[in-house]
């Protein structure tokens, strides 16, 4: 996957989109540009990564994560960070 980012700043552009293009044929990967700024090509961004990594896992099932133990989230119990120790005090 490539992405150009920024895409809204087309006046700071530092690679043509033809080139990045062109790369990402030659590479066989997913190529967009986005903006978080506007959120253009965001949700496509995000939807073709889950889809990769939902092929990978599908054609492979090995790779696939496997459960180690119950994980569980419960949000009625706050979290409640560790607090930070400090050094010579």
């Amino acid at each position: 996957m490539l992405i150009g980012n920024k895409c809204d700043l087309r006046h700071l552009r530092m690679v043509p989109t033809d080139e990045a293009r062109n790369l990402a044929r030659r590479e066989n990967l997913f190529f967009t540009e986005t903006s978080a700024l506007d959120s253009t090509n965001v949700d496509e961004a995000f939807v073709q990564i889950l889809q990769a990594i939902y092929r990978l896992v599908v054609d492979n099932p090995s790779m696939a994560p496997v459960p180690t133990g119950p994980n569980r989230v419960n949000p009625m119990i706050p979290y409640n960070p560790p607090k930070e120790k400090k050094c010579c005090f």
